[in-house]
């Protein structure tokens, strides 16, 4: 009956969904048997985000510290709104975009030819970010040379934050936590071209990992969403840090795209426009007011890519509405009956 039915042609719950008959679809790099993209159905399956913490917490030697509390850079854009309005919530808004010295920004994995993935990881798209900011920093950065990595010597001529107090005793691991936050952002805003940063991962080069990558996000206005084996963490992450995130991922559908409206939160470009410029006159076009109310609309959905209840996460939800959409559209295609599974 209804059970065979939905056996014979299961709605999936995945994490990554490729439209492998979309225009800019490539089928011979990403459609491989690893993948499996053409398993997926647009129409009857759903995409859902992935697990992850929204916290993000510093590495501390390797280890986890919740002593630094998770991101909370939502909070006063919704006190705002839901007490003064939404002139009100935008003014706070604006303040907050001002504060971010970083344009724009990604770190990862290049996939250079002979690493592990090489094209299929991204479809390209971290291959084509790689030589966009090494050509952008030739023009417009000449002084930097082209490199796109950030080694142990990126802190070159900077004061390290003192560990201690005026007394000699140890600073509490907040502050410090704090003081490392703002001069990794400055690192980071050091080595930016015009205030873009595309890098390989800043953990692999002797340089520290949670606390500079973490900085660059908070410190940033929008950042970069490629592929990555599928659909990635980033756009999470983004959301948890309050970074805009610029989705580069043709032909891959979304986290509840249906239901959550992605242009009042995110940006789109796809591969074609990193090399032809289209991504950065974008992104360097964009006003201080249309930041604004992007970031308006990230702190209002933040929580429906996330499944942590205590952060406000609302995926859960999300996950039961798509199915309960799919089953009335089987019940109605007369697909399945009944009305209950």
């Amino acid at each position: 009956g209804n059970r065979s039915a939905l056996l014979a042609a299961p709605i999936k719950v995945v994490h990554f969904g490729y439209l492998h008959n979309h225009p800019l679809a490539e089928k011979e790099t990403m459609c491989a048997e690893w993948v499996g993209c053409e398993g997926f159905n647009p129409d009857r399956d759903i995409v859902a985000p992935g697990h992850d913490v929204p916290n993000m917490p510093p590495l501390f030697n390797g280890r986890m510290h919740s002593t630094v509390s998770a991101p909370t850079w939502h909070q006063p854009l919704l006190q705002a709104l839901h007490t003064k309005g939404t002139a009100a919530a935008l003014a706070v808004a604006r303040k907050m975009i001002e504060a971010k010295p970083l344009s724009l920004f990604f770190t990862g994995s290049f996939r250079f030819p002979g690493q592990e993935g090489n094209m299929q990881y991204s479809l390209g798209v971290r291959q084509a970010l790689q030589v966009w900011m090494a050509d952008f920093k030739s023009a417009h950065c000449p002084e930097q040379g082209n490199s796109t990595k950030l080694g142990s010597d990126a802190a070159k001529g900077m004061e390290l934050p003192s560990p201690v107090l005026a007394d000699g005793s140890a600073k509490p691991q907040q502050q410090r936590y704090l003081e490392e936050q703002e001069f990794n952002l400055k690192v980071a805003v050091k080595h930016a071209c015009m205030g873009a940063l595309v890098v390989e991962h800043l953990e692999r080069d002797g340089y520290d990992v949670g606390r500079p990558y973490m900085a660059a996000l908070d410190g940033s206005k929008v950042c970069i969403a490629p592929p990555g084996w599928g659909w990635g963490m980033r756009l999470v992450t983004y959301a948890a840090h309050g970074c805009i995130p610029l989705i580069i991922q043709d032909a891959v559908p979304q986290p509840f795209e249906e239901l959550l409206p992605y242009d009042q939160f995110s940006l789109r470009a796809t591969k074609a426009d990193i090399a032809s410029g289209a991504m950065w006159r974008m992104v360097s076009g964009l006003s201080k007011e249309r930041l604004a109310q992007l970031l308006l609309g990230l702190a209002q959905h933040r929580g429906a890519l996330m499944w942590q209840p205590e952060h406000g996460g609302s995926a859960y939800e999300h996950t039961l509405e798509l199915l309960r959409r799919r089953v009335e559209q089987l019940r109605a295609s007369g697909k399945v009956q009944g009305t209950r599974l």
